[in-house]
């Protein structure tokens, strides 16, 4: 028995210092941003397979980043270098590593770590504002597959962090540029210029501002400008954004009707002019009527409707907010909640938001403070869609350039899309884990001047999201497929409807990107079979 208990104390021994010395050989390789790290630390921590984040994006693009390190200028290469040591230290010292998450978790959590990484390097700066870096980026993002899809959306998600000063800069340049250029490098340019050169999509917007005596008259200016700044990124005119207000203290009034003002000037001067007042926080009577600032809503013309409300505290009756978020968002209105200081309830503004990623937390009321989060909220507020079900009719015109996003739950039998387009010429992007595809992120693309009949089948799903044997949630209709719609003409004008199954009469004109790769194979062998029948049968005579 001694003898035993001598061997388990010195197998213990043993796995202790192995695995702190494996602890002490991942710590060297992520501060030395040594591409080993993913195979020899995170997939042996969190193993996933050869579709998992650390071995099909992590290690893959690590590597392919070192070579096509020499692309890059020398202020590039600095940033690739940072990038991928922050992306594994990060890693390194979250709980989804340390505590042994799940494959979902990890890819969630890697992904959500690289906007962050991005900007703190110098991509603002090094990367967004130099078309040699950009292009050596899309060079090194060149497949095709659903995690180089996420790779390129997170690019996008870190140009909404950059300052207006530097935006402003890419915008001076990015027209030249796209001159210039052609292919991947383009449909890059041309979809961070869209996102970050004014929203062009339409919006029902409605703001909801805190007025209590926590406040304060000055930090209530702060915030009036802050909604004046927010609505400058918008075109504000009747057929694109609409504004209203509520302001909320011990009562909620609704001080600006929804579209009741269609010139930005006039809005801003009629925001600034809102006078504070002091009271209670009664946050639920704000949510209580927000379905009667949409009274005149325009839903069937695929425009969302969405709140962006701002507060510097908890509501007075929290278990009557909690009761009154849940009402808005079950009118498939999209509510955006905004804290400000140290006194908020975070796990309140959670339950108001419609979406975790919905929340925005501001340190203080400092002007500093307010512009971090401005841009992003704008950008994100600008891709809302609209939540549709299936069989609701659209109709609608829509500008060049402009976009119609729409949401629907994606059913367990699959739903077809079907457009007709009376004027103008349509391209339809498609993902079911991107809200806002794009050319690049897209799952399936199409382009159409008549008429789209199209099924977006289960098998599409299957091939277009990442399942690590968890729940099916396809299966259980518990998730969506996103559209957005735009314009190519000066004038865009259709009709769409959807149905549940594969209900296509034929003649489609959107074709998966593998589709009509796979069809064209397929009718090639079936000639090559024949011709060789018909060969072996002249010899058989």
């Amino acid at each position: 028995v001694k003898m035993a208990l001598q061997v388990f104390i010195s197998l213990a021994a043993l796995t202790f210092i192995f695995g702190l010395g494996n602890a002490q050989d991942c710590t060297a390789l992520a501060a030395a941003g040594n591409c080993d790290f993913y195979p020899q630390c995170v997939e042996t921590r969190i193993p996933c397979g050869s579709t998992g984040y650390a071995l099909n994006y992590g290690e893959k693009y690590c590597r392919r980043f070192a070579n096509f390190l020499s692309c890059f200028n020398p202020e590039g290469q600095a940033w690739v270098n940072g990038v991928r040591i922050c992306l594994m230290q990060e890693i390194l010292n979250s709980a989804v590593y340390n505590n042994n998450g799940t494959c979902q978790e990890l890819l969630e959590f890697a992904y959500g770590s690289h906007p962050d990484c991005y900007v703190e390097n110098g991509f603002c700066t090094d990367i967004l504002l130099s078309l040699k870096n950009l292009d050596c980026l899309i060079d090194v993002l060149d497949d095709s597959d659903i995690l180089t899809r996420l790779g390129i959306q997170q690019i996008y998600e870190s140009a909404k962090r950059c300052t207006q000063e530097t935006v402003d800069s890419f915008l001076s340049s990015v027209g030249g540029w796209i001159q210039s250029g052609t292919g991947r490098i383009n449909e890059l340019l041309t979809t961070l210029r869209d996102l970050l050169g004014g929203c062009e999509t339409g919006l029902d917007l409605v703001f909801v501002l805190d007025s209590s005596g926590s406040v304060g008259s000055g930090n209530f200016d702060t915030m009036k400008n802050f909604v004046a700044d927010v609505i400058t990124h918008f075109v504000i005119r009747d057929n694109s954004t609409r504004v209203g207000l509520i302001r909320f203290t011990d009562t909620a009034s609704i001080l600006i009707p929804l579209g009741s003002i269609n010139n930005t000037q006039q809005l801003t001067i009629a925001v600034n002019n809102i006078v504070y007042i002091g009271g209670g926080t009664r946050t639920d009577l704000a949510l209580d009527l927000v379905p009667t600032a949409f009274i005149n809503t325009r839903v069937n013309e695929g425009i969302p409707r969405v709140v962006i409300l701002l507060t510097d505290g908890r509501s007075n009756e929290p278990a009557l907010t909690a009761q009154a978020a849940p009402r808005v968002h079950n009118e498939n209105i999209e509510v955006y909640s905004v804290g400000i200081g140290s006194g908020i309830n975070e796990t309140e503004l959670q339950i108001i938001a419609s979406d975790p990623s919905y929340v925005y937390l501001i340190t203080d009321f400092s002007p500093e403070a307010f512009a971090e989060e401005l841009r992003p909220l704008q950008l994100t507020a600008c891709e809302t869609p609209a939540i549709f079900e299936i069989s609701q009719e659209l109709e609608t015109t829509i500008s060049r350039d402009q976009a119609t996003n729409l949401e629907y739950n994606f059913p367990p039998e699959g739903l077809t899309i079907k457009i007709e387009i009376s004027v103008g010429e349509l391209v339809l992007y498609g993902s079911f884990t991107i809200r806002s595809p794009s050319s690049l992120t897209a799952d399936f693309k199409i382009r159409s001047t008549s008429e789209i009949d199209y099924f977006v089948s289960p098998e599409l799903y299957d091939e277009s999201v990442i399942n690590y044997g968890g729940e099916n949630r396809q299966a259980s209709g518990d998730t969506s497929v996103f559209i957005t719609l735009v314009g190519q003409e000066d004038i865009n004008t259709f009709s769409l409807n959807t149905t549940y199954d594969d209900t296509t009469t034929g003649g489609s004109s959107i074709v998966h990107p593998l589709s009509l790769w796979t069809t064209s194979f397929i009718a090639c062998l079936v000639m090559m079979i024949s011709f060789s029948g018909g060969i072996m049968n002249m010899f058989a005579v």
